[in-house]
């Protein structure tokens, strides 16, 4: 929500940000997630023709990974830093079904785009070099570090896979949650943490 509200900021929204429920929208016959028309104020139409990459965190028994729709290379990238641990053909499936939620919210925007292709028609890719964690419980740390580098996945990457430090993670995503602008208790929550360091 955060990284949404930051490219809210800029003049031409290249990038978009998707929550982690945007493929299950409903469950059970109630609204389950986001609604269409919160998703269509979040992700305005009229911006998808600017929009070069979609970000959209999975999670999938109880493991993140990342699918990044490169609108531009009409490819579709999977960011798994737990290889093995999920089927390599339920993942692509999973996905499929973002491309297919996509393509029913913006058809009129991706055929004016695409002509006759639309998202679930690109092609699914593994990304084979991907950063490892090194442990079974840092899947989210590295799909919001690649969600953070934004179209400089590749560097990122690199960068991750030379030295990546949970501890060290943890506390620049804590900080960069509390000190963001939008954080509308950013304020009160410094504020506590300075009277509980001075008291104790």
């Amino acid at each position: 929500d955060l990284l949404t509200l930051e490219d809210f900021c800029e003049k031409r929204r290249v990038h978009w940000f998707l929550p982690p429920a945007f493929g299950v929208r409903k469950a059970g016959g109630r609204v389950f997630a986001y609604s269409e028309e919160t998703l269509k104020t979040m992700y305005s139409a009229e911006e998808f023709s600017d929009c070069e990459k979609i970000f959209a965190p999975m999670l999938v028994d109880k493991h993140f990974f990342l699918s990044v729709f490169d609108l531009n290379q009409k490819v579709i990238q999977i960011w798994d830093s737990f290889p093995n641990f999920l089927d390599s053909i339920m993942m692509e499936e999973k996905v499929k079904q973002i491309a297919n939620e996509l393509d029913s919210l913006f058809y009129v925007e991706i055929i004016r785009r695409y002509a006759c292709d639309m998202l679930v028609s690109f092609t699914v890719e593994i990304v084979v070099n991907a950063p490892r964690q090194q442990n079974g419980f840092d899947c989210g740390l590295f799909v919001l570090k690649l969600m953070r580098s934004g179209g400089s996945l590749d560097d990122c990457s690199r960068g991750m896979r030379k030295r990546f430090d949970s501890e060290e993670e943890r506390i620049e995503l804590a900080l960069f949650m509390l000190n963001n602008k939008d954080n509308e208790v950013g304020d009160q929550i410094c504020r506590k943490l300075v009277g509980q360091s001075q008291s104790g």
